[in-house]
């Protein structure tokens, strides 16, 4: 909450996965570039989920289209890394 906060749980951790950063990182440290695509990552992805929201595909999750990358996927394997 102290990095992104007023986002849910499940679009923080997907924006920060997104943009190749941890809750760890500080905004004052983040390069033009790191801020960039955070900004970008900060309103693509909760538009994404939410005009998919209740859509029906085979790689649906809670009953969206949008795929979770990060939230409630312990234990599988990452998308990026294995």
């Amino acid at each position: 909450q102290a990095f992104l906060a007023g986002l849910g749980n499940y679009l923080r951790v997907e924006i920060l996965w997104q943009v190749g950063l941890t809750g760890n990182h500080k905004a004052k440290d983040l390069n033009a570039a790191q801020l960039d695509a955070l900004a970008h990552a900060l309103l693509d992805i909760p538009r994404f989920s939410y005009a998919t929201r209740g859509q029906v595909d085979e790689n649906k999750h809670h009953g969206a289209l949008f795929r979770f990358k990060v939230f409630h996927r312990d234990g599988e394997l990452c998308e990026r890394c294995g």
